[in-house]
């Protein structure tokens, strides 16, 4: 008869932590290549997109990381619990050997117990510092991206107003649209949050789930940003909407966006394996557009007037609602000869004037808003013919269950 050796929590924790990594990503704007590559690369292996600091094991950067950006990454990092590791991606090359550095790194006994012996102690506070926020992300499992629904609640990393002990946010009495006292809660989305623009921030004041105030900037893009795509571009934009609102097939909406891009990589030499594509990506837009439960609850969300497009810098093609421009994204994604209809002057006048498109909107709303703008600091390619100032299409969100088709 065998002996049987007991596994311990440690060697459970680490076993667990080999096998099927968690992994949270923090990009630089700009560096949408080398993180589209680790996505694709890390689901491969079976990795799987953290919801929280909390469960993941790895936390991973994409490009040189400063100012804001970086103080943000430091304090996701020191929320991840052990055992953990951080690896720095510089291009889609280096993701290979990034990944195996995670593994390397995890189970690496000696390292494991200096970083838990060196690690800083949280102290309790009772006043608020900017990114001392220790709530989740709400939400991000960009990696599958196949949710049934996402709490959207704790969706800030840092920068909330937080005078509460221990760092929890506490509202504010102020009046209401009817005159009457409500509580006011300032929340910060990004710049670390899933399902959102690289770099983006977003501070709104909230009176209840309504949005009263807002406030929007950029941080600072890479020197060069990484070209993507116009066709990956928007398969990714849909993607993430399909994501808030809870949809099933936002998990096919990624799979081909990373189709879409090794065809992109790899100059489409598989003549046949892209008539494939394009054939699925159509069967895509299909279902989306037949979906009942989808137009539901996308329908109304986000509604952007012309006079709204046209003050915002916006391309015209986001003219409508979110159903609407998530139904432009899957078209531009299934169009093998469609011209890039992308604006590369537009994303500053956006941001800038984003703060008059949330007011009013509930919190859910502007999660999707967001996710169905072309907001993203990054080149995109092929070019439009008409000029670089030229048009172009680009929550927590309501939980779906099951998809109705009509």
């Amino acid at each position: 008869m065998g002996l049987t050796r007991a596994r311990g929590p440690k060697a459970w924790l680490k076993g667990t932590a080999l096998k099927r990594p968690r992994y949270l990503v923090v990009a630089e704007p700009g560096r949408d290549l080398t993180r589209l590559a680790l996505e694709r690369v890390a689901a491969e292996r079976g990795w799987v997109m953290a919801h929280s600091p909390a469960e993941a094991d790895a936390l991973i950067t994409c490009g040189p990381l400063s100012g804001e950006l970086a103080a943000a990454a430091e304090v996701v990092w020191e929320q991840l619990p052990g055992p953990r590791a951080r690896v720095d991606v510089d291009s889609p090359t280096g993701v290979e050997s990034s990944l195996g550095h995670v593994l390397e790194r995890l189970a690496d006994d000696d390292f494991q117990c200096r970083d838990a012996t060196t690690r800083p102690q949280e102290q309790p506070s009772d006043t608020g510092h900017a990114y001392t926020d220790k709530s989740d992300h709400g939400g991000m499992d960009q990696g599958g991206m196949d949710q049934g629904g996402m709490d959207q609640g704790g969706m800030d990393h840092g920068g909330m107003d937080m005078s509460g002990p221990g760092g929890i946010a506490l509202a504010s009495g102020g009046e209401d649209r009817d005159g009457l006292e409500m509580d006011v809660l300032h929340v910060q989305l990004g710049p670390v949050l899933g399902l959102w623009p690289s770099g983006l921030v977003v501070t709104v004041t909230l009176q209840g789930d309504v949005v009263v105030d807002a406030h929007a900037h950029h941080l600072d893009e890479a020197a060069a940003p990484e070209r993507v795509d116009a066709r990956v571009a928007a398969c990714e934009r849909a993607a993430r909407i399909l994501a808030l609102a809870g949809s099933r097939y936002a998990a096919a909406a990624v799979r081909l966006r990373d189709a879409l891009q090794m065809g992109t990589e790899v100059g489409s030499a598989d003549t046949g394996r892209q008539i494939d594509l394009d054939g699925e990506l159509a069967g895509l837009l299909a279902r989306v557009q037949r979906s009942r439960t989808l137009r539901w609850s996308l329908r109304g969300l986000g509604d952007l007037k012309d006079d709204q497009i046209e003050k915002a810098g916006l391309p015209a093609g986001d003219q409508g609602d979110v159903h609407d421009r998530l139904i432009a994204s899957l078209r531009l994604a299934a169009d093998p000869v469609a011209a890039a209809p992308t604006s590369y002057g537009h994303r500053h006048r956006a941001v800038e004037a984003l703060p008059s498109l949330l007011i009013g909107r509930e919190l859910a709303e502007v999660r999707l808003t967001v996710a169905s703008l072309d907001l993203e600091s990054r080149g995109v390619f092929p070019e439009p013919e008409h000029g670089p100032d030229a048009g172009g299409a680009d929550a927590a969100g309501g939980a779906v269950a099951a998809e109705a088709v009509a």
